[in-house]
């Protein structure tokens, strides 16, 4: 089974920006998985849902350190979208998140997340903690 091996803790830094202040990891299919670390430093706007969405599925959320994960994913493209995609769904479920929301935000990711896919800089956006 997967985990995350931390609790995510971030400072905000701007109006819809959070940076991670101390990584934490992933592992696929414990104990001998493959494990994912997001650095310290790390750029995030959490879940990138559409403000006017916010009333019934806020940017935070049980699902929180899934996104940022995932934004991680996306960022540096060490796997394909659809590995990432899947990451972020089977991370929801490890902690929780109800079947249906978790369901409503994997399928926005598979159907709209080719846009920042494609668009993203194959760079981490990582801001040194001060």
């Amino acid at each position: 089974m997967s985990s995350f091996t931390d609790p995510l803790v971030v400072i905000k830094v701007g109006e819809r920006l959070w940076k991670t202040y101390r990584e934490f990891s992933y592992y696929l299919k414990e104990p001998d998985g493959e494990k994912i670390t997001v650095p310290a430093g790390f750029l995030t706007d959490f879940a990138s849902i559409p403000r006017i969405l916010w009333v019934i599925l806020p940017p935070d959320g049980l699902y929180t350190i899934s996104c940022v994960l995932h934004d991680y994913l996306y960022a540096t493209q060490i796997l394909t979208r659809k590995e990432s995609d899947d990451i972020l769904l089977d991370g929801m479920k490890i902690l929780g998140v109800p079947f249906l929301v978790r369901q409503t935000i994997y399928r926005a990711v598979r159907m709209f997340g080719w846009i920042p896919w494609r668009n993203h800089e194959q760079t981490i956006s990582v801001d040194p903690i001060d």
